[in-house]
């Protein structure tokens, strides 16, 4: 099962919340890929993604950036362990990109989506979701 199909089959499971439904029919978009790296996944502390994210949370707001499940995120990493390593898997389309993470069981533990106009707005949204802007 490859990357997309991983995600998708856990979205299944939270479509039922607004943020899984919204990173489902983002990651259902044929023209979706995923944008990472197979040979050495992107990793960060519980800890350092909350700090992040808060910072992402307030940024978003303050710019009008609709980041949808940035606050289930957080909420989500406020009850881990602060030194657990979560993965972290960006998929990229030409309207939105979704961040998707992971624990260390391979537990969907949320999703940022953030819906662009184009594909620039899409990469430059995927590397705000991913915590680069």
């Amino acid at each position: 099962m490859n990357e997309k199909e991983r995600l998708t089959e856990a979205l299944e499971g939270q479509a039922g919340t607004g943020w899984g439904k919204l990173a489902l029919s983002v990651i259902n978009d044929h023209q979706v890929v995923f944008a990472g790296n197979r040979n050495s996944p992107a990793t960060n502390t519980a800890g350092d993604l909350l700090r992040i994210y808060r910072l992402k949370l307030d940024h978003s707001v303050r710019m009008g950036v609709p980041a949808h499940g940035i606050a289930e995120l957080i909420e989500s990493l406020v009850n881990r362990v602060q030194s657990e390593l979560i993965e972290l898997q960006p998929f990229l389309g030409p309207q939105g990109v979704v961040a998707a993470f992971w624990d260390t069981a391979g537990n969907l533990i949320g999703c940022v989506t953030i819906v662009g106009r184009n594909a620039e707005s899409a990469r430059q949204n995927l590397e705000f979701a991913l915590g680069k802007q």
